[in-house]
């Protein structure tokens, strides 16, 4: 007497549904690949500038002088001292991916960030930043910071990074 089972000999139910399972999940990984920044774009000065600055905030940092190197304006750095001390332990930024340059030309860059925010935790909160930086001194400080309208911005490509302000990676 036979079962009613799914079979995995001849073609059965369960070979085509563990099939199916396969496309569909070769499918949603190569259309997420599309979407993650090359290395590089996560890696760039920029890009890094703009993480260590979001690991300070992470933590609450209330040191004026960790914050500095992040930033032209000075005043910048006491006020984000400011907000951590008043918010005490917890984090005023939520977790996010990491950060990607979207844009550069010579002197400026615009750095991704993709926040990861609930709304009990952090009303109200954009589900993007981008980042405005300039190189200035011998390295990428903000300048900016806006939360786009529309579509966020994408990654950039490998190839638009070389040779840009402090930047290692060469062709």
């Amino acid at each position: 007497m036979g079962s009613n089972r799914p079979s995995c000999e001849g073609g059965g139910v369960g070979v085509k549904l563990f099939r199916c399972a396969v496309v569909v999940a070769l499918a949603v990984a190569l259309s997420l690949g599309g979407c993650a920044p090359s290395e590089t774009a996560s890696t760039h000065p920029a890009a890094v500038a703009v993480r260590d600055l979001l690991a300070l905030r992470s933590v609450n940092s209330t040191d004026v002088a960790a914050y500095e190197p992040f930033f032209a304006e000075p005043s910048l750095a006491e006020e984000l001292a400011g907000n951590s001390q008043a918010a005490g332990e917890e984090s005023t930024v939520p977790e996010s991916d990491t950060p990607y340059v979207s844009r550069i030309e010579s002197d400026t860059a615009d750095v991704v960030v993709r926040w990861h925010s609930d709304e009990k935790s952090f009303p109200g909160w954009p589900s993007a930043t981008v980042f405005s930086l300039k190189w200035a001194d011998g390295r990428w400080v903000i300048v900016d910071a806006v939360d786009p309208e529309g579509a966020v911005p994408a990654p950039i490509d490998e190839s638009e990074l070389i040779g840009t302000p402090g930047n290692t990676v060469e062709k």
